[in-house]
């Protein structure tokens, strides 16, 4: 009986191992030429992928201009796994579940007692690129970067996932103090809406969850939309926990790089419980100062908290803009436009 067990085992994880793509050499998947190029690959990738050291994917389809043929559809519960020193790169692309259920997301490793050291042959985070109108949908967690790892995110969109993108701690464990990070996510769209299931009851959903790291976030858009009518809110634009968040306005592309000037997109926060929320767990300070955000020129609509300071009252807010519609009546109470716990 254990003989026949262990048989139908090793089936099994054969079975798995077969149905899931490893990349070990950089390349290059396009619809340029053949729209069904993608789709008719070797291998099953709607199972999983996972980009092994030193190997760089590049998922492009920015000459694409039909939706449905930059659409890859994961199966349930697969997942994107980026290696430490691999690199993803994905252009233009929209990534989604292949159903009503929920597929795994982008996972980037990362080691977090090392630098990050993403270019060249030697490097030494997981490194993960996404831009051009990239879509990421239907994921409980579109993005899960672990310490050390490194995303760049610009002009792309999350939506219909429970996290959109979630940090873990990169920073020194003795002092709790974060290290600087290459990581921003600039000119990005973070939404969900009442009509999908895999916010139900999640009425805190993140769409950034930032874990004792330093980031940069540069216009951006954090909205929940309902159609039940502009007094439902639900979710928390950005959860900051022991994390030092630059958040500003982006530069616009027509500056000239040594003015300085930024006069592009500022940061938008509407139909939320919370548009960012801060905490910082003191006991972990006890002979350094814990980390400071700055918010600059960042607006707040309808959101029943716009900053919330949890044992956290380092932050600077400056030039933002917090409004309530006039006939903006959410259950429950309004609570103070920035709250300190």
């Amino acid at each position: 009986m254990k003989k026949f067990y262990l048989i139908c085992t090793m089936i099994l994880l054969s079975f798995s191992a077969f149905n899931q793509v490893t990349i070990t050499s950089d390349q290059i998947w396009t619809n340029k030429d053949d729209p069904d190029s993608i789709n008719q690959r070797s291998g099953n990738w709607r199972d999983g992928i996972t980009i092994s050291n030193g190997a760089t994917l590049v998922i492009d389809c920015s000459s694409v201009l039909i939706e449905n043929d930059r659409t890859f559809k994961m199966r349930s519960g697969s997942s994107i796994t980026v290696s430490v020193g691999a690199k993803l790169i994905i252009e233009n692309a929209i990534i989604t579940s292949d159903g009503g259920s929920s597929w795994g997301g982008i996972i980037v490793n990362g080691n977090p007692y090392a630098p990050q050291t993403v270019i060249g042959q030697n490097r030494t985070q997981g490194f993960l690129i996404l831009c051009h109108n990239t879509k990421i949908e239907n994921a409980s967690t579109a993005v899960f970067v672990h310490g050390g790892g490194v995303i760049l995110a610009s002009n792309t969109s999350f939506s219909e996932c429970i996290t959109s993108i979630y940090f873990e701690t990169y920073g020194d464990y003795v002092t709790a103090v974060p290290y600087d990070n290459l990581s921003f996510i600039k000119d990005c769209y973070f939404y969900n809406s009442n009509d999908t299931s895999l916010i139900v009851n999640n009425p805190l959903n993140q769409f950034i969850y930032a874990k004792g790291i330093s980031l940069r976030i540069e216009g951006c858009d954090f909205n929940y939309i309902n159609d039940y009518g502009q007094d439902k809110i639900s979710g928390v634009g950005i959860f900051c926990w022991n994390s030092k968040l630059l958040i500003r306005r982006s530069l616009s592309y027509n500056n000239i790089p040594v003015s300085c000037q930024r006069n592009g997109q500022i940061n938008t926060f509407e139909n939320l419980e919370f548009g960012i929320y801060f905490y910082i767990n003191k006991l972990l300070y006890v002979s350094t100062s814990p980390p400071k955000s700055l918010v600059l020129q960042s607006k707040f609509k309808n959101c029943r908290v716009g900053v919330y300071e949890q044992n956290s009252e380092g932050s600077h807010i400056y030039k933002c803009q917090f409004k309530f519609e006039d006939d903006f009546q959410p259950e429950g109470n309004i609570s103070n436009l920035i709250h300190y716990h």
